[in-house]
């Protein structure tokens, strides 16, 4: 009995020994979020009967304090608080900074004295190479002295001499100056680090425990801490031999936290995490006879505006309220709107919490709307009555793998939903605020690879790729290396894909150079009759390829036909490969079609234009300027050989 008091006493002291002294928890698992991570530490400690506190050292100094926490695994043990204590460094002695001070100025002193003496030095090496022997001296009769090569030679020799000595000094002051840099930045860091008042060396955490009995319980606790972020990116390599893609996904993280991340797993989030437990509180409504209308916030993207000079007499006659303006009133003013213009990051936040980045130009084209261009080239609208709130940061291109414009941050491309993703293997991460690559997982997919002909506009044959991912494995957007078999085709953005969307993606994977094809426009003129003033023009485009992959190939072939804007100009006898057509515009996109090797397609599209003799006939590409014609080109001239 009296060995288990005795062991139990010895227990009790070390105990609270180690407790006074403090622990160091290694890191055990780090989440990364958006801009945040949360950093989980643990170990195992010793905890005496009855309350008690423990603490932890070793913590960054951009630990959120709001959000860290405890976990004690022990029911016997009960965790009352936590929280975190800075360390400050005390005051120092003003005959130390004043000490520090003079080492610094009679470092600065060395250093600039040192400098002034190479300057000498090589006005000395200029003037030496600017002297050269002079000219025999004259006779008092006119004549010149004889030459006298020894003295000449002499001259030279004192002018090598100086140079070599000059020389040698240069190089003995620049060693020297390298040293007194050195000195100077040491005694200005000493300097610096002993005159910053109130600096922070350590920051601990305090856990206060209250345990029914000494028990030996594993601890962990979390934290928030700031400047770390990730975004998503890919490889995808195509094999078309199995028609297999295999991709792998990635994490781009970037932390400058303070703290390196050394042999630990990493997680990454797609959520925001939220430090505040405050819960929202509904407030008090009354209905009263009177109500006044509050004072109406002008919107965080509208333009100051000028304002119009009005006199407002305001009369109320029962229900009915009349305005009437001022005669003298200002003229009327052009309203100005949003045009931004380059690289942009805009964050907007909605009244209901959400929000969104967009990295591209805004442009508001009236007082409830503002538009944009998306990543395809269309253009999306946002409806200003449903935002709260728009931060626009300008940003320029960065010399990265991934450009700033081009990553993804995976909370705004999630739909609000919490994806968690995992490291392959721990991860050493060091806090230097550089980009690092980390593996999260490779998948074998289904892909198939087909061929992609726009006669029209180019004679190239373009390869794409139908990938099929997992059910269970969601893709956040985000940038892409393509590789087709072991040839890098180039890079991509690959798009957004849940789990309860469509299951495919497509890719390109470049051009291939071993198929030929050949287009011909052929076209007639006619009149539709002897006594009529209406002109007829039919054209047949012929598209011809073949097959020369040696293998089976999938292909689509698009080709268009144009359409008329206005009723006096009729596009008829509309055929694709003798299929009649209802309407102008594109055809062919959901025609897949299979050619065996050594095959050859051939695709024809016919289309007549009846319009006014009179008339002279234009078109419009886009948005540019009408050009006179048909706007159907001969390509057979362009067809590669």
């Amino acid at each position: 009995m009296k060995l288990k008091l005795i062991f139990l006493f010895i227990t009790t002291v070390c105990a609270m020994i180690s407790a006074a002294a403090g622990y160091h928890a290694p890191i055990k698992s780090v989440t990364v979020y958006d801009s945040s991570a949360m950093v989980k530490r643990g170990i195992t400690v010793n905890i005496p009967a009855g309350k008690s506190v423990l603490t932890l050292n070793g913590l960054p100094q951009s630990a959120d304090s709001n959000s860290i926490s405890a976990m004690i695994g022990s029911p016997d043990v009960t965790i009352t608080a936590v929280s975190l204590r800075y360390k400050v460094q005390p005051q120092p002695a003003d005959s130390d900074v004043e000490k520090c001070r003079q080492a610094v100025m009679k470092a600065t002193d060395a250093r600039d004295h040192n400098r002034d003496h190479i300057r000498q030095v090589e006005a000395e090496i200029r003037r030496l190479k600017q002297l050269s022997p002079t000219a025999p001296q004259r006779k008092a009769d006119g004549k010149p002295k004889e030459y006298d090569p020894a003295a000449a030679d002499a001259f030279l020799r004192y002018i090598a001499n100086a140079l070599a000595t000059q020389y040698k000094t240069l190089r003995d002051l620049e060693k020297k100056a390298d040293i007194l840099e050195k000195e100077l930045t040491i005694a200005d860091e000493t300097f610096q680090k002993l005159f910053s008042r109130n600096q922070i060396s350590n920051i601990t955490a305090e856990i206060s425990l209250d345990a029914k009995k000494a028990v030996r319980a594993p601890l962990e606790i979390s934290y928030l801490i700031r400047n770390a972020s990730w975004y998503p990116a890919y490889e995808l390599r195509i094999d078309p031999e199995n028609e297999q893609v295999q991709l792998a996904c990635y994490a781009l993280l970037k932390q400058s936290t303070g703290e390196n991340w050394q042999n630990i797993p990493l997680f990454f989030s797609s959520a925001i995490p939220s430090v505040s437990a405050d819960l929202p509180q509904l407030a008090t409504k009354k209905i009263t006879e009177r109500f006044e209308a509050p004072t109406p916030q002008p919107r965080p993207v509208y333009q100051p505006r000028v304002r119009k000079s009005k006199t407002a007499l305001r009369k109320i006659h029962g229900a009915k309220l009349r305005i009437e303006k001022a005669t003298d009133q200002a003229p009327a003013m052009e309203k100005q709107y949003i045009r931004q213009q380059g690289i942009w990051a805009n964050t907007i936040q909605f009244n209901d919490g959400s929000q969104i980045i967009i990295r591209e130009p805004l442009q508001q084209i009236s007082d409830d709307t503002i538009t944009y261009r998306t990543k395809d080239g269309k253009t999306a609208s946002l409806d200003l009555k449903k935002i709260r709130q728009i931060s626009a940061v300008s940003v320029a291109s960065q010399g990265l793998d991934y450009p700033a414009h081009t990553l993804k941050n995976p909370a705004s491309t999630s739909a609000g939903l919490d994806f968690k993703f995992a490291s392959a293997a721990p991860v050493n991460a060091p806090s230097n605020g550089q980009y690092q690559k980390i593996p999260l997982t490779t998948k074998t997919l289904k892909g198939m690879v087909y061929y992609h002909f726009v006669p029209g506009k180019s004679i190239h044959a373009y390869r794409k790729c139908k990938v099929y991912p997992e059910k269970a494995l969601p893709l956040l957007a985000g940038p892409a290396n393509i590789f087709y078999g072991s040839e890098f085709v180039g890079n991509t953005d690959l798009p957004t894909i849940l789990p309860t969307e469509s299951r495919y993606f497509t890719v390109n994977v470049g051009v291939d150079q071993r198929i030929k094809v050949k287009r011909t426009v052929r076209q007639k003129a006619e009149n539709t009759g002897m006594f009529t003033d209406l002109r007829k023009t039919a054209f047949e485009i012929e598209t011809i390829f073949r097959n020369t992959t040696g293998k089976h190939m999938k292909y689509e072939f698009l080709e268009q036909i144009p359409s008329s804007a206005t009723d006096k100009i009729k596009i008829t006898g509309r055929f694709l490969d003798n299929v009649p057509l209802k309407n102008s515009g594109t055809f062919g996109r959901d025609v897949m079609k299979n050619l065996s090797p050594g095959a050859t397609a051939r695709h024809v599209v016919k289309f007549s234009v009846e319009y006014p003799a009179n008339y002279i006939i234009t078109h419009r590409i886009g948005n540019g300027r009408p050009t006179p014609g048909f706007g159907v080109e001969d390509d057979a001239a362009k067809v590669q050989k």
